[in-house]
């Protein structure tokens, strides 16, 4: 062999070892992954900086590892990158609202919207509501105009707390404020709902994660410590008010949760007897932020009391918000 042969098996054989170093990375990152959101959510502050984003996030890094890893002529390692992919994205992403059909039922729509201010479309704002139909509209981020929403919706009473507001098509018994972690208070409103009696209604818009990225810096990792600690002793809290609540009939919690609705620190309402509208009977793609690209869900509405969710769906688009607003619809448990 010559010398120029002999180098260039060398280059080969370091190319090729290159290769697999770098799948081999790819492929335990994304094994990590999808046990992290399988199992983990959030459950430990430290995890809540991978889990919190969507999955598909991770492509952004993790695709150029898959490809530079990988020879077209090797379908073995191209065919385990694809099915690596497929783990991840059926361990961090909700699928079955794609196949279940949109229903409609008969009951009290209840729908929570962050509307973003004033910054959105009127006319596009108005053909939501009244294609939405709800009889209870919970709003964070209320825009000056409520009046022109109620009139829309046909919504005449009306319950106002800073930058949160309940519209409902039912008379409002009486309202209240409970202080919830290091923002805003929430919103408890209690309506006289025909064929559920009073019906209890929680809204609010709760602290962000930390969502920051420069990792090797010590306070970064201290920022998502705190806030996540704030967020779980938050909805702790409400967790035990709806609980109470739930204990005298039926309860529904809405709002703007800034929060994965998968996460495990929203286990304590599923602890309260509450369950996610979505996840019991959403119907399509159900994110709901950013509205141009809905790839979270973070706008939710939690029932519980007695009742459940016997459909849901999302509704809006990027003129009306920068969120999508949740409609549940609520009836007696079966």
């Amino acid at each position: 062999m010559s010398a120029a042969e002999g180098a260039g098996t060398l280059r080969a054989t370091r190319s090729e070892a290159a290769r697999r170093a770098v799948f081999a990375i790819y492929g335990v990152a994304a094994v990590v992954l999808a046990t992290a959101y399988l199992f983990a959510r959030d459950r430990f502050w430290w995890i809540e900086p991978l889990t919190v984003w969507p999955a598909f996030f991770w492509f952004v890094p993790l695709l150029p590892l898959a490809v530079a890893g990988t020879d077209r002529r090797n379908r073995r390692r191209v065919a385990v990158a694809a099915w690596l992919a497929v783990l991840l994205l059926v361990a961090g992403e909700e699928w079955r609202s794609l196949l279940r059909p949109r229903r409609e039922v008969e009951g009290i729509r209840i729908a929570t919207w962050n509307l973003g201010g004033s910054d959105g479309d009127p006319a596009a704002r108005e053909a939501a509501i009244r294609a939405a139909r709800p009889d209870l509209l919970a709003i964070q981020e209320a825009p000056a105009d409520l009046d022109a929403l109620a009139a829309w919706g046909a919504l005449p009473h009306r319950a106002e707390l800073g930058e949160l507001a309940i519209l409902s098509r039912y008379p409002i018994l009486d309202e209240s404020s409970h202080p919830l972690g290091r923002w805003a208070p929430a919103q408890r409103v209690r309506v006289d709902a025909p064929g559920a009696g009073p019906l209890v209604v929680w809204n609010g818009r709760y602290e962000l994660p930390a969502l920051r990225l420069d990792l090797w810096r010590p306070d970064a990792w201290r920022a998502w410590r705190e806030a996540w600690r704030a967020r779980r002793d938050a909805f702790e809290e409400l967790a035990g008010l709806a609980a109470r609540d739930a204990a005298a009939g039926p309860v529904a919690v809405a709002g703007d949760f800034n929060t994965p609705a998968r996460s495990a620190l929203l286990a304590p309402l599923r602890a309260a007897g509450l369950r996610d509208a979505w996840r019991r009977s959403g119907s399509g793609w159900g994110r709901t932020i950013t509205a141009e690209f809905p790839s979270a869900r973070i706008d939710a509405v939690w029932v519980g009391g007695g009742h459940a969710a016997a459909a849901s769906w999302a509704f809006g688009d990027a003129r009306c918000s920068d969120h999508l607003g949740v409609v549940a619809v609520l009836a007696p448990a079966q």
